[in-house]
């Protein structure tokens, strides 16, 4: 289908809107199981609606085969590359990460949905809707944003009842079971191979070694002490995990009650079939041929798909995890098959609200609540401990079931440290503590936290539900020698060292009677002058990083200028000239320049056939224009102030010859670009000289003709 665009907060969608976006180059939505759900759109900037695309914007379009169209909200607009921008947007679903819900407690998944609604402490648009019948616990302790509730965070609906979403227009549906068994079968290793796929492969379990004790030192094993799959010969290597049976008998068991249990362990964890992880491409052309490859457009997102491994004699189930629609050529780009996952995708709403509860002292009750309801045993909770073949423990397992091959969330000690994985038996662990001394945390829910040294690549202070932030640095003594809050930065009696270069004191003025080292302008300029070995009167423009110039006391004409606003002003690389101006370059070095690069050794493909659309015939079309500048384009103070001055207008330039024209972050047309404009012009003066030479001896030649 052609994508359509409406306004900002268009909720029906039963016309046309602004208009139907036949000019985008490219439209595809992204959804994948209970996470992402976006739309990503090309479209050039000479078409019909380009300049209706703003933030906010609503573009309906189809996001699957058979599927209704939805609705998604813009939230990005890339700069135009080649005269190209990418739209992104959102599903409209990710509004209600705006839409914050009031404290309650539900005792069902019907009541937990219908309590987002009822609770919603702002008009809330969205139905909420589900086949699920599941009882238990849920609760909302803090003020938080609908979307944050429905899954992405622990304690979420999805956290505790499972499911999987499926969001229709305004409309949240939470399934037992999205999608359906539409009988499609995949032949892996004849159409279709994978390398992640060819992972899962090799690593697939192929054999156990079952055993029971009686903790006590008594082992039973079976004689032949392995049992392994009948496919596990095809494997690259076997694969063989010790499984206890311990918990499966009431009594010591015979050999042959614990190779049938063994058995029936073999089966229910399909030891010997390969875990499905494939990625599905539907280009090149080649690869989309194929009975199998073409039901494949027919499925949608957590729909059943079978693979056959024909090699390994063995079929295994699994979901569509994740599609990839074109929305222009009404299939699909991609999909992928795995096994189903249980989290949604967090907005940047729910991360904004995680780290203010990491911080909040109200979530340090809550955890701290929590983590006791689930110490105590109140939540559930299943322990196991691992034995050694002389029935010694060497591990403890704290499972959310009592089969380690289904668990997800698990607590794991052992000689080696403790750790606590959501993903199950083999992690990855993100809170843990190894016997070297280390300690591993995503998160760290503290009151008062004492540390020699802190290391990291980001410190976050102050926040919603945690007040301003307050950074103090003291020394020895316990005086507050620097504090850095909401009110900005205090320097008592200390200084800024620039680089080993420059020091900036405390105080307003550093002054050594002659010369100002440091000033604060109260126009809101700072300045200071510099000391080298170069020049103690003059010294350079550049130096380690720094601007410097004679800055005399008297009448105070600094040759460098850093204004509050963030321009940078310097009459010394170019009078009258600011880091705003166009074509200019402020290196991080200190280093003004010109913005060029005419050297061979930078470009490639150099012809003298210029294409049509850079004609510079175009150039006599470009009016030349009387303007004056608008009153604080400038610096205060510069001459061509107020001033008529002649030149162009990007605008007229950007109609005429668009090639020349430089554009800002938001698409619009910024400066023209002297780069691509001059040449053009010396190609019409080297034109208009030839035409003269021509003229030239044309006209020799008659008068030559005259005079004989």
């Amino acid at each position: 289908m052609i994508p359509i665009l409406y306004e900002p907060k268009t909720k029906k969608f039963d016309s046309n809107g602004i208009g139907r976006l036949s000019d985008a180059v490219s439209c595809t939505v992204t959804e994948a199981r209970n996470g992402e759900y976006e739309l990503e759109v090309q479209y050039p900037i000479t078409g019909a609606y380009y300049e209706e695309i703003k933030l906010a914007s609503v573009i309906l379009a189809q996001p699957g085969d058979g599927r209704e169209a939805q609705p998604f909200s813009v939230y990005k607009i890339s700069r135009p590359i080649r005269g190209i921008v990418t739209v992104y947007a959102q599903h409209i679903s990710y509004q209600m990460s705006y839409i914050p819900c009031t404290p309650f407690k539900a005792n069902s998944v019907t009541d937990a949905l219908a309590g987002l609604k009822n609770n919603a402490a702002e008009e809330c648009p969205y139905e909420f809707w589900t086949d699920k019948t599941t009882g238990g616990n849920f609760e909302v302790t803090v003020p938080s944003s609908i979307r944050s509730r429905l899954g992405g965070v622990e304690g979420s609906i999805l956290d505790v009842y499972g499911g999987e979403y499926e969001f229709d227009m305004f409309t949240v549906r939470l399934w037992k079971a999205r999608g359906a068994d539409k009988g499609v079968t995949l032949k892996y290793g004849k159409n279709i191979t994978d390398l992640k796929q060819e992972e899962a492969i090799s690593n697939t379990i192929t054999g156990i070694y079952p055993y029971w004790t009686d903790g006590q030192g008594k082992l039973v094993t079976l004689p032949e002490k392995i049992l392994t799959s009948d496919t596990a010969e095809k494997f690259p290597y076997p694969r063989t995990i010790p499984v206890d049976l311990t918990s499966d008998f009431e009594e010591q068991p015979d050999v042959d009650a614990l190779r049938e249990a063994a058995y029936a362990y073999m089966n229910s964890h399909d030891i010997g079939v390969p875990t499905v992880s494939i990625d599905v491409s539907f280009y090149p052309i080649e690869q989309a041929e194929g009975e199998s490859m073409a039901q494949l457009q027919a499925v949608q997102l957590c729909d059943t798909v079978t693979v056959e491994y024909e090699k390994l004699g063995v079929k295994a189930t699994a979901k569509v995890i994740k599609t990839i629609y074109n929305v222009l050529k009404e299939k699909y780009d991609s999909i992928e098959i795995g096994e189903a996952r249980t989290s949604l995708a967090d907005t940047v709403a729910a991360q904004k609200k995680q780290l203010a509860e990491v911080a909040s002292p109200g979530f340090l009750d809550a955890a701290i609540a929590n983590a006791t309801g689930w110490i105590t045993g109140v939540n559930g909770g299943y322990v196991v401990m691992h034995k050694n073949a002389e029935g010694q423990p060497y591990e403890i397992l704290i499972m959310d079931t009592p089969d380690i091959e289904t668990a997800t969330k698990v607590w794991r000690w052992n000689q080696n440290g403790w750790g606590y994985s959501s993903n199950g038996y083999a992690g990855p662990y993100k809170l843990a503590a190894t016997i070297d001394g280390a300690l591993v945390a995503d998160f760290i829910t503290a009151g008062t936290m004492l540390a020699n040294r802190i290391s990291g690549g980001t410190l976050t202070l102050g926040g919603n539900g945690n007040g301003n932030g307050v950074c103090r640095v003291l020394d020895a003594n316990g005086k507050t020698v620097v504090t850095l809050n909401n009110g900005g930065c205090v320097i008592n009696g200390g200084k800024l060292d620039l680089d080993n270069v420059a020091q900036w004191f405390a105080g307003v003025k550093v002054s050594d009677g002659d010369e100002v080292t440091a000033s604060v302008v109260p126009g809101g300029a700072w300045a200071y002058n510099v000391y080298n070995e170069y020049s103690a009167i003059e010294p350079a423009m550049v130096h380690a990083g720094t601007m410097s110039g004679n800055t005399p006391e008297s009448g105070f004409s600094p040759k460098a200028m850093l204004n509050c606003n963030g321009s940078i002003v310097s009459t010394y690389a170019y009078e009258h000239t600011d880091s705003g101006s166009p074509n200019m370059v402020v290196w991080t070095n200190g280093l003004f320049l010109r913005s060029a690069s005419s050297s061979r050794r930078y470009k490639e493909d150099i012809t003298e056939d210029i294409p049509d659309s850079m004609n510079p015939d175009k150039l006599y079309e470009i009016p030349v224009k009387v303007f004056k500048y608008k009153k604080g384009y400038l610096h205060e103070g510069d001459r061509n102030e107020g001033r008529d001055r002649i030149g162009l207008i990007v605008e007229d330039v950007e109609e005429i010859y668009p090639d020349a024209v430089n554009y800002d972050e938001n698409g619009e047309p910024e400066m023209w670009n002297d780069q691509i404009l001059i040449p053009a012009m010396l190609k019409l003066i080297q034109e208009q000289n030839k035409r003269l030479r021509k003229l030239e001896e044309a006209v020799t030649g008659t008068v030559r003709e005259e005079k004989a």
